[in-house]
């Protein structure tokens, strides 16, 4: 908060929740996110939770700060001592682990990174994929040019037309070749949702542009209040998003690999055919 007022009311909050009282409202707040929702936790792990809400509050102002510190430095204390006890019984921490729907900070900064790791590596080997069909198309589009410049001199087949067939062969097979790479490396994008999407189907499938585009701004804005307001809907939308990126990667390395496949068959048939048509005239 940037107002005085917004920052008062915030520490006076935490005073209450992790103040004097914290050791009675931590039990409650176990109970009612037990009973209450279907949050399980042994005491292992809520100790541990809870000491991690405890280290990342911070009081605003200077009056929070005399009153509730002293009482917060307390209260991490014991919380520590607690979980350094509670991990001595267990015998060893990796054994407990906190549930993911706990809402704890270290599940949420599990599933960010775990999302980032992989937006990083869908954009990497994407970008591999399109250097790969760039080699393919440079070199195919070379030895086209070089080969069809050679054949247009008449001299070099009338005097030697099985000399054809190799050319033949390659043009053939590099043109086939240079088809694939193409298609690897052109842009593909997906299109979910139109201006006659029902609201439930456009709010699944707004993260990537070709989703949205077709959409006003309006059905854009409100698709995206539901997104930031529903943490599940959030991660089904970015889980969504990184299935249909492997879909067409799928499609570039299939069309990416095709392409190297054919060339070097076609660029072997091509030398063989080449050393035949040598040796036997």
């Amino acid at each position: 908060p940037e107002f005085l007022l917004a920052q008062t009311f915030k520490d006076a909050i935490q005073g209450i929740k992790f103040g004097a009282d914290f050791q009675q409202m931590e039990a409650l707040e176990k109970l009612e996110r037990e009973w209450g929702g279907d949050q399980n936790f042994d005491d292992f792990s809520w100790a541990r939770f809870k000491l991690q809400e405890l280290l990342n509050v911070q009081f605003l102002t200077r009056a929070g700060k005399e009153l509730y510190e002293p009482e917060l430095a307390a209260n991490i204390l014991f919380q520590k001592n607690k979980v350094e006890k509670l991990q001595k019984k267990l015998g060893a921490e990796d054994k407990v682990s906190v549930p993911s729907n706990s809402g704890s900070a270290n599940a949420q900064r599990t599933i960010q990174t775990f999302f980032r790791a992989n937006y990083r590596n869908h954009i990497n080997l994407s970008s591999i994929a399109d250097n790969k069909a760039n080699i393919m198309i440079s070199v195919n589009a070379i030895l086209i040019s070089v080969i069809i410049s050679i054949l247009s001199y008449r001299n070099l087949t009338e005097a030697n037309p099985m000399i054809l067939m190799p050319s033949i062969i390659f043009l053939v097979s590099g043109l086939t070749s240079l088809i694939f790479a193409v298609l690897s490396a052109r842009p593909k994008v997906t299109s979910l949702n139109g201006k006659q999407t029902p609201s439930e189907e456009i709010k699944k499938n707004l993260v990537f542009f070709g989703n949205f585009v077709q959409l006003d701004l309006k059905q854009y804005q409100e698709g995206m209040d539901e997104i930031f307001k529903d943490d599940k809907l959030l991660i089904d939308n970015m889980t969504r998003d990184l299935y249909f990126l492997g879909k067409v990667l799928d499609k570039k390395y299939r069309f990416l690999s095709f392409s190297y496949n054919v060339f070097m068959a076609g660029f072997a048939v091509t030398v063989l055919t080449f050393l035949y048509v040598f040796l036997t005239t």
